[in-house]
């Protein structure tokens, strides 16, 4: 038997599964081929000694080439493995939110609320959504199209980021079938209520009784001017929002109906945690019913338009009783030359 490298590589294909419809290619047993196939392997690793001179060079290249397939085949079915591991057995999302500030690896499944590229520009970020809960998942590896109303399963850990929990993923996964949308819970603006529904699609109405810039967004506050109580909620639009929104054309006192994810946000530890509501686009956020607002040309014009008047009304009034006491004044002294003439008359 020839043992040197040009009888190499042996036989490595496998065999195909053998049925009554196919007549059997080898007559070697299973046992007799396992037998040659560990035999090969061996002889890759520890080449004899053959009879017959050969180039070192070339049997060294040629055995540096087996050896290279060979981890190389190690390697890929090691990571086809690990690809398609099964992710865990999904969790409510309100439970897995109780793992915050461990290690622990969840698995959770739901409804994609808001689709990728809406609420982050810059990153992966969506929101998800079963019947316990709704949580926002982030990650800066992972580019995934997902849209709104698709089923999603993701894996990763629950963390805080500027007081709000979110799960930091490592895998996420579109299951394919129909998308169904969820539609937003209707609350009132009242931040005990928004607490109990963290990283859920909510609606809510009320007057805006502030607004403002912060960080390059912008942020709208909320009261229920429907109801007694005196909560507020935050309407936050970041700077690094990936649908545009513009709230430029909203003022004080405007009623405004808005519906979006609801966050918190603490940036130390000591501060209050506001409760915010992040609309998704701009067809989030209806305006109700807009304060009225004057063109600045027509007040300018009916307070000039009114001055006017009025001077004009107070000038005749002036005149009018100059007028009055002149004609009073020659009534006067009408009356006093009438009764000087009826004196000297009875005189004469």
């Amino acid at each position: 038997m020839d043992h040197s490298f040009a009888a190499w590589p042996p036989t490595w294909a496998l065999r195909r599964s053998v049925s009554a419809a196919e007549p059997r290619e080898h007559t070697a047993s299973r046992a007799t081929h396992d037998r040659r196939l560990r035999a090969g392997l061996l002889s890759c690793l520890h080449p004899p000694q053959s009879s017959v001179p050969s180039a070192p060079i070339t049997d060294m290249i040629r055995w540096t080439f087996h050896v290279g397939l060979i981890v190389f085949a190690t390697l890929g079915a090691a990571m086809r493995s690990d690809a398609q591991a099964p992710h865990g057995s999904p969790r409510p999302i309100r439970e897995v939110l109780a793992t915050e500030g461990t290690s622990t690896v969840v698995t959770i499944a739901g409804r994609a609320t808001v689709g990728a590229g809406q609420l982050q520009s810059s990153g992966f970020e969506i929101a998800v959504q079963d019947t316990s809960g709704g949580v926002r998942i982030f990650s800066r590896a992972l580019r995934l199209p997902v849209q709104e109303g698709d089923s999603v399963l993701a894996t990763g850990t629950i963390k805080r980021y500027r007081g709000d929990r979110e799960l930091v993923a490592t895998r996420v996964l579109i299951i394919p079938g129909p998308r169904r949308p969820m539609s937003p819970r209707v609350l009132t603006v009242d931040a005990a209520t928004m607490a109990r529904h963290p990283g859920e699609l909510v609606r809510v109405s009320g007057r805006v009784v502030a607004a403002g810039h912060s960080e390059g967004g912008r942020w709208i506050r909320l009261h229920d001017a429907a109801t007694a109580t005196t909560g507020t909620v935050t309407v936050w639009v970041p700077a690094n929002h990936g649908a545009p929104i513009d709230l430029a054309g909203i003022r004080t006192d405007d009623r405004l109906t808005v519906a979006g994810i609801v966050t918190s946000y603490q940036d130390n530890v000591d501060d209050p945690i506001v409760w915010q509501l992040v609309p998704r686009t701009m067809d989030d956020v209806l305006i109700i019913a807009a304060d009225p607002v004057w063109p600045t040309w027509l007040l300018w014009s009916v307070i000039g338009g009114g001055t006017a008047v009025l001077l004009v009304l107070a000038l005749g009034r002036l005149n009018s009783r100059r007028h009055l006491r002149t004609l009073r004044e020659t009534d006067a002294r009408y009356r006093q030359f009438v009764s000087l003439t009826s004196f000297d008359v009875a005189s004469v």
